[in-house]
Formats: C-alpha cells, structure tokens, sequence
C-alpha cells in the first residue's frame, strides 16, 4: 500500500491534535512526505530507512547522526506486515518515548480505516458505473462483468427511490454506510445513489427485507421518498425492463395513491400511463373536462373519490361532507352537465377515473 501525501497530512494532523510535538511521516522511500515543519518537506530522512531496513523503531541521539533526521524516535508503520512507512516524533528521547507506542497504533489505526475507506469508495464507485450500464443495456464492455455474479442467471429485481428535494453528500454518505453493514449489506447485491434518486439491484428471495432498509432510511432523510419495486428477471438484459417498471411505480405513489412503498405488480391502471403519450393525454383531458379551471377539476376529483370511497351511496357521500342528499346528488348531475359523463353510470364512472388519473399523473408536484 502506498501512502499519498493528501492520506500523510491527514494523519500527522489528527496525531498533532492529540500530541502535541513534532511529528513527520516518511514514505517508504525515505521522503518526509507530511510534517508539522514545512521546512521538512520532501527531505531524505536517513534515519526512516534505517527503520524500514530493519523493521525496527530508531532512537535518534541528536540531528547529525543520521542525515535528513532530528533526534527523537522514528516508529515503522505496518500495514498487512509490510511497512509502508515511518512515522516520527522530535524532541528529547526521554520526554518522547512514552508517545512512540502510541504514535505507532495511531497511524497504523488511521491507515487501516483510510484504506477500508477507499475499498468501500472504490465499490461505489465499480457498483454505480455498473448499474449505469446495465440500465442503458450497454453490455459491449465485458470485462466490466468479470468476476461479478450479476452474469449468473438468478432471480433479481430493481429497487428506486424518487426523493422530493435533494439529498445532501452527507445524507448520502450515511445511507451507503448503513447499506454497507451487516444485515443490510447481505440484502443488496448493488446499489447507486444520487441526490433524487437511489437504485438497488438486490435478489427475489430478498423481497421480504425490503421495508426494513427502507425504514431505516427513512429516519437519515426527512425527505418525502416514495420507492418503486420492479418486476423479477432472470437475466440481466431484462434488468433495464425491471427498472422501468420500479420507476413507474414510484411514480404511481408520488402522484396519484401517495404510497410510499409501491410494487409494479399492484398498480393496476398505473402499469398503463406511461405508454399513453403526453399528446394523447391532453386531448383526451381537453376533450373530457372541457373548459374547467384547475380549481373545478380539483372539486370534480374529490367528488368522484368520496362516490368511490362509499361504493355508489350517495347517502353515505352526504354524511361524509356533512350535506343533504340532493345537494350531493345536484354536484354529481354538475359533473354530467359540464364532461358529458354521468358518475352513477358505471361505464362512464370509469371512463371519468381514467381522467381523474391521467390528471394527476401529469402533474408535476407530487403527492404529499
């Protein structure tokens, strides 16, 4: 492993907050590569490869003994049994010695958790490029797929997420971090994030966990967020269909049921919008309700959802909005007089629901 000098200073100064003194580290190459000195900098230090020679801390008695180095004590720093560096402290061997140790785990400590740090970046990294293509149906880069299980025929499905707002690095950070950790990390096979949007590639017979990772990001973002799952494929060509259909799902529940969690296979009429183009939308919203301004189509919408609501009684729909029978009946006769459709007929009751969803489908603001 080779330290960067971006990965040095980052450890000299979270050791400097803690000890006070001196500090450098030198690569393996005997290059002070950070220190606290900036006179230092990219400076042989004889001493650090006597260290890396023979695999041992060096106590430097005074700044002549070894060229490059100051008296102090200098600590090999191990990664994987293999030194990858020296980390050094200056002063007075015996006002230092009691910090060598220290110093040593320190580093050693920091190195480890910068180097899982980028594993786990690096993943990310390989998991999103990877999605990406797959979703685009670009297969021609094969080595991309070596080694990775998503070429083996297995039951899989797409997960996403359409978030209201944008999510912030960190938020995004802390849910990759919470999907990286035992148990959810066995529940996804590859996951993509971005601020409006999450993409998850996770096996069927993980289906049943869905809610809990849901859950649990849910509690990192405030966020209005309304998931949509896909249907399962075996192939990973299909997979592209899979997430069409999670995103029209997701749809479904930000602009028309307010669901949060919405599967393909129970939105009904939903699976149909997006193959009506936004032409023939609009004729068919313009020839049905007419001249009505927005604020009538919203009274007609509420109309027609209490009628749905109470099954047809017009008795109960009454009770509900705190009215006379007739009065409720005169705002359904309203509906037939202004589209030419009459709610109590069950032909046109469907036809009118079909414009009520087409409706809110095109809206742009989604669901609260």
């Amino acid at each position: 492993m080779k330290i960067s000098e971006e990965l040095a200073k980052i450890i000299v100064d979270n050791i400097h907050e803690v000890i006070p003194e001196e500090i450098n580290f030198i690569n393996a190459d005997g290059l002070i590569i950070a220190s606290t000195d900036p006179k230092r900098m990219h400076r042989l230090h004889t001493g650090a490869l006597s260290v890396i020679r023979n695999r041992e801390q060096l106590s430097v008695q005074n700044d002549t003994q070894y060229y490059g180095a100051r008296k102090g004590i200098n600590m090999p720093v191990f990664f994987d049994d293999e030194i990858i560096g020296v980390i050094g402290i200056t002063g007075e061997e015996q006002d230092v010695i009691g910090y060598a140790k220290i110093l040593q785990k320190m580093t050693q400590i920091l190195v480890k958790d910068a180097y899982y740090r980028d594993i786990r970046h690096q993943k990310r990294s390989s998991d999103r490029i990877l999605i990406e293509r797959v979703l685009s149906g670009n297969f021609e880069n094969e080595s991309l797929f070596q080694n990775d299980n998503l070429t083996q025929r297995s039951p899989r499905l797409i997960v996403c997420a359409r978030i209201d707002g944008q999510l912030k690095d960190e938020q995004i950070d802390r849910i990759h971090r919470l999907l990286e950790a035992v148990p959810f990390s066995t529940y996804i096979e590859k996951k993509a994030l971005y601020v409006q949007e999450l993409i998850f590639i996770i096996p069927a017979q993980n289906r049943m966990y869905i809610q809990q990772w849901i859950g649990s990001i849910r509690e990192i973002c405030p966020h209005a967020i309304f998931w949509g799952i896909g249907t399962v494929t075996e192939k990973i060509s299909d997979l592209p269909l899979s997430y069409s259909r999670a995103k029209t799902a997701a749809l479904w529940g930000s602009r028309i049921s307010g669901h949060r969690v919405s599967c393909y296979e129970d939105i009904g009429v939903g699976m149909l919008l997006p193959h009506i183009n936004e032409l023939e939308r609009a004729y068919y919203l313009k020839h049905l309700f007419k001249d009505c301004s927005a604020e009538r189509i919203a009274e007609i919408m509420m109309v027609l959802s209490l009628y749905e609501e109470h099954n047809g009684s017009i008795l109960h729909c009454a009770k509900a909005c705190n009215m006379h029978r007739n009065s409720f009946q005169y705002k359904l006769l309203q509906i037939r007089k202004q589209t030419g459709l009459d709610p109590r007929s069950l032909h046109d009751y469907v036809l009118l629901k079909l414009a009520v969803v087409l409706y809110q489908f095109q809206q742009n603001t989604p669901h609260s």
